[in-house]
């Protein structure tokens, strides 16, 4: 019996250092056929030369391919994207390029598949990593035991996000939602993950640590990122999946509930971080999908986030301050 053929995609974006590493775990899978997409992401070091010398000396053959393209920088989505184009396997893998996956990954997550054909997404643990090589322990992801509240389950704060280096996705479940938001500069995890679950799309999970997380003293490009997003980013994301979840009627009151509790956990980390503007835009972000659209009607949704009228004073007197200083230099 022929076995299906997984498409492994890594990104690569200024870690020329690093990315042999991440290749060098796919070539070391246990399973075959295996297809490797390197998409360099416009890199500004010789990450491209590196992803060459690498590719000429792991040469085609035994049921691997490697397929390597350079492009314009796009980020993150785009370059996922454009690799999800240039791949042809019925699975699709992603793999960052300073993590790597240990050497079952595949075999166990094909395996599991074979056993239960009707999933569409397999996620597995991960191992954090930190300098030195040093462990600090596995991750806790966890599924609803009931598809049916699969979406309530991710939804809910108190469960971690799959993140995309776990996922491993059926590529028609990707083509269903669209596949990854092009231009989307940062949860990346939380926007594919939650659209695919509005989907109805069926998880599964391998629980245990398949692949390392690698938390090096160099920054991860998400900490590249995180300060320095519009002050509209997260209202902004929130209100685009509740649209996608209006097109797929997924408007229950819980649903919304949950949703909008997402919108404001993200906007208190950016009160947290004296980011008010911002994070009043979450909070009212959070009040629109709750279903209050204005004026005093946004009191139940402040009652619930009390923190939300602090947040809120604090912008407007941050701003009636710097009408002040300029009234006053006039």
């Amino acid at each position: 019996m022929q076995k299906t053929l997984v498409s492994i995609i890594v990104t690569c974006y200024n870690r020329a250092g690093m990315v042999c590493k991440a290749l060098d775990s796919v070539y070391a899978q246990t399973y075959r056929p295996l297809e490797l997409v390197i998409v360099d992401d416009g890199s500004k070091d010789n990450s491209m030369k590196v992803i060459e010398a690498w590719k000429a000396s792991h040469p085609d053959g035994d049921g691997f391919t490697c397929i390597a393209k350079t492009f314009p920088n796009g980020k993150l989505c785009l370059a996922r994207n454009r690799g999800n184009e240039l791949s042809h396997g019925e699975w699709i893998q992603y793999v960052d390029d300073d993590d790597w996956l240990y050497p079952t990954c595949i075999e166990e997550k094909m395996t599991y598949i074979a056993a239960h054909p009707e999933r569409d997404v397999v996620v597995h643990q991960v191992e954090y990593i930190v300098s030195g090589g040093k462990s600090i322990g596995s991750s806790k992801l966890t599924l609803a035991s009931d598809d049916s509240r699969q979406l309530l389950h991710l939804l809910d704060t108190r469960t971690d996000t799959l993140f995309s280096p776990t996922l491993m996705l059926r590529r028609t479940a990707l083509d269903a939602i669209g596949g990854w938001t092009n231009g989307l500069i940062f949860a990346d995890d939380i926007d594919v993950v939650f659209r695919l679950a509005a989907k109805e799309t069926k998880f599964g999970i391998v629980d245990k640590a398949l692949s390392a997380y690698n938390m090096h003293d160099a920054d991860r490009q998400c900490n590249k990122v995180i300060h320095q997003l519009p002050d509209d980013f997260w209202s902004s994301l929130f209100l685009r999946l509740w649209e996608f979840f209006q097109k797929t009627g997924k408007t229950t009151q819980d649903i919304r509930d949950a949703l909008s509790g997402q919108a404001a956990f993200y906007a208190r980390r950016q009160m947290r971080w004296g980011r008010f503007q911002s994070a009043w835009m979450g909070f009212d972000a959070a009040s629109s999908i709750r279903g209050y659209a204005f004026g005093i009607e946004k009191l139940p949704i402040a009652c619930k986030y009390p923190m939300g009228w602090c947040c809120f004073l604090t912008y407007k007197l941050k701003i009636m301050v710097k009408k002040l200083v300029k009234a006053m230099i006039r």
